[in-house]
């Protein structure tokens, strides 16, 4: 019965409970004696031999040393259809192929297995989203939709901005140069499905509350042999078992009574303040809860119970999936330094070039690339379990062969048989994926080679948030959340591994990071970036001007050519030798002796080459972001970092990359030194003959 059996068994041991360890052995016996004894279906299905009676494959499934290791080489060798045992010689199937997998998730022929039913009304109720069954999902499912539609998620991102930033002061108050990323953005991530779900913030919810909600989580993550066996007894018991046990004096089940409860009397308390706030004549729409109880959405209106009931499951799935996904996201660049610098660059061209809230997140390329393929590679329900609700048939992509040498195009199986989906394994189809299925590449999203068939999940053909009537409802809202995270995150820091670093990853009700101490998140080394005052491109803290010239900026393709120029600018200034028409241009090494960048000097004078990074930035940059005004012109100021700012520069609409470049060339003619150049007043714009606006009289 998950940890809370197993945590049973362990407390009985400690203290002399014989009768709670023979009820134990007893229900043991009793899923022995449970076992059906006809022969299975799938029982000429190919499969790896099974290592034991008592625990099946479930341990080289569960607990490998990093998630996958078995998994992923059982669907080379044997497809994505073939069988498994589980605990007990239970034969399971365990399923990865697409057609198979969208047919299952569809189907009324399936539902969750006994365990995670058990475990849901256990945790958070029948009343639940996903507690409730065929027409009351439905009606419930469309009531709380009208708080995850595209417009309504957009409203969240006020609140998203807000936990971020959280976090960043979390990241920068740490007084240790290496960190845990993963607890500081559950607090933040917590925060942010609080905000929006009911308009509380992390405080808000009460100190008990949180320390509860932490237990919990800290019990989820546990897995181990003994909660292996645990899960396979409760999954046999019926269900007025699970009733009675979270009543037994275990720390474990007084736990989850306890946050259920602070659950329920925290969306009691958002009812009743969102009541009164209404007869004041005060707005209460601005979270879900609010405008679950908005008259003018009463066609699935809900009663307050109903509403109460999902404060728990909400707050639960909310935070624990998006932080796993996040802390993915960070170890993946802390592997990648050029993949994190070139986001980066990215994340600094879109996001200062637009108000906070209105950045065009779904319009940066290669932040949507990544967060996809961090999606593919550590899908939050890695592995999940279906139970045949009747006989029937399910359909496969190709064919499988039998033991008895027959192709079949479909398997059939009996009411009852437990169906594992390898949600893990389809998002490494190297027939759905390529090849390189097994790589972490960000760059398979952007080249348009990607398939293009039926879509099977909500998101890019990923079942990282399911599929079917049971498609995580909050998918918009998690990808959102997590754009906003990144941005902010990886446009302040800088993240490295440490040395002797190991994190790997681990399922346990989720995917979960843990390091190799066995604690779960990601230890990082967080450093703030150092960024020009007033320039909204990223200036590498670990990479010295120069370094960025003799390459010709190849590490940052996101960054316009335009700024290598301005890099050009001064290192023509700082190193006459070097002719300007050998200087980078448009990604293209052009210094004659690039193997010794440092003679140009360029890192010693980093106001200088900030200044040159404003003038192209405020030239080229803002204008290639489509941000004009209404207006004919737009303004934009173009500080000097010697002096007091010069006034603002009107720029005419039709200003081009060729005229950036006659600008920044004309600088260089004077030859002036160093220390000149940053007191040199901007040449002026040329004179544009335009034709004078008619005036209007009324």
């Amino acid at each position: 019965m998950s940890n809370f059996l197993e945590t049973g068994v362990k407390y009985a041991a400690e203290h002399n409970l014989s009768a709670a360890s023979a009820l134990i052995s007893i229900l043991a016996v009793y899923v022995v004696l449970s076992q059906t004894r006809r022969r299975s279906t799938i029982s000429d299905l190919p499969g790896p031999p099974s290592p034991s009676w008592l625990f099946g494959h479930m341990l080289q499934l569960l607990l490998p040393r990093s998630y996958g290791d078995y998994e992923f080489e059982w669907q080379k060798l044997y497809g994505p259809v073939y069988r498994l045992r589980g605990c007990f010689g239970q034969e399971r199937l365990m399923i990865s192929d697409p057609v198979s997998l969208q047919y299952i998730l569809n189907s009324p022929h399936f539902a969750f297995g006994p365990l995670m039913e058990n475990l849901v009304h256990l945790l958070h109720g029948k009343e639940s989203i996903m507690g409730v069954k065929e027409e009351n999902h439905k009606r419930l499912r469309a009531a709380l939709s009208i708080g995850f539609t595209p417009a309504a998620v957009r409203n969240y991102r006020p609140g998203f901005l807000k936990a971020a930033q959280t976090a960043t002061e979390e990241f920068e108050s740490s007084p240790h140069a290496s960190v845990n990323v993963s607890p500081l953005l559950g607090n933040a991530t917590l925060g942010a499905i609080s905000e929006a779900v009911l308009g509380y913030s992390t405080k808000d919810l009460g100190e008990e509350f949180l320390l509860n909600n932490f237990r919990i989580h800290a019990l989820a993550s546990a897995l181990s042999p003994t909660r292996i066996i645990s899960d396979a007894i409760g999954m046999r018991l019926p269900s007025w078992v699970w009733s009675t046990a979270i009543y037994l004096p275990i720390q474990p089940f007084a736990t989850v009574v306890r946050v259920r409860a602070l659950a329920d009397q925290i969306g009691s308390q958002v009812i009743q303040n969102k009541r009164e706030a209404a007869r004041r004549g005060l707005e209460i729409d601005t979270d879900l809860y609010g405008q679950l109880l908005d008259v003018e959405h009463s066609k699935n209106a809900l009663t307050e119970s109903e509403i109460i009931a999902q404060t728990s499951i909400i707050l639960a799935a909310g935070q624990d999936t998006t932080t796993n996904t996040l802390s993915f996201a960070l170890l993946e660049l802390a592997k990648n330094p050029t993949l994190q610098d070139e986001l980066r660059a990215e994340i600094h061209s879109f996001v200062g070039a637009a108000r906070a809230d209105h950045v065009p997140y779904d319009n940066m390329p290669l932040l949507n690339a990544f967060m996809k393929e961090v999606l593919r590679m550590y899908p939050a329900e890695a592995i999940s379990e279906r139970i045949a609700l009747q006989d029937t048939a399910i359909p496969l992509t190709g064919s499988v062969t039998t033991s008895a040498g027959e192709a079949v195009s479909e398997i059939r199986i009996r009411k009852g048989q437990i169906v594992m989906l390898g949600l893990s394994s389809y998002q490494r189809l190297e027939s759905r994926w390529g090849a390189d299925a097994h790589e972490f590449k960000p760059s398979r999203w952007l080249h348009g080679t990607m398939y293009q068939g039926e879509a099977i999940g909500p998101y890019a053909n990923l079942l990282s948030f399911l599929g079917g009537p049971r498609t995580c409802l909050g998918w918009r809202f998690a990808i959102l959340e997590m754009q906003v995270f990144i941005c902010e995150l990886v446009g302040k820091f800088s993240f490295a591994l440490p040395e002797d670093s190991s994190t790997r990853a681990r399922f346990a009700t989720t995917l979960q990071p843990m390091t190799s101490d066995g604690e779960k998140g990601v230890i990082l080394c967080v450093k703030r970036i150092i960024v020009a005052k007033g320039v909204n491109t990223f200036v590498p803290s670990n990479v010295s001007a120069a370094a960025c010239v003799a390459t010709g900026n190849r590490k940052f393709p996101a960054i316009p050519s335009v700024l290598n120029r301005a890099l050009g600018v001064y290192a023509t200034l700082e190193n006459p030798e070097v002719r300007w028409d050998a200087l980078p241009y448009q990604g293209q090494p052009g210094i004659s002796n690039p193997e010794d960048p440092t003679t140009l000097g360029l890192s010693t004078h980093p106001e200088l080459w900030s200044h040159c990074i404003r003038r192209a930035h405020h030239l080229l940059v803002h204008r290639a972001a489509n941000l004009q005004e209404d207006s004919d012109h737009e303004s934009c100021q173009d500080s000097d970092p010697t002096t007091s700012p010069s006034p603002p520069l009107r720029l005419p609409r039709h200003v081009t990359r060729r005229y950036v470049t006659c600008r920044l060339a004309a600088a260089t003619s004077h030859h002036l030194p160093a220390n000149r150049l940053a007191l040199m007043p901007p040449p002026p714009p040329p004179q544009i003959a335009t034709k004078p606006r008619r005036r209007v009289t009324r």
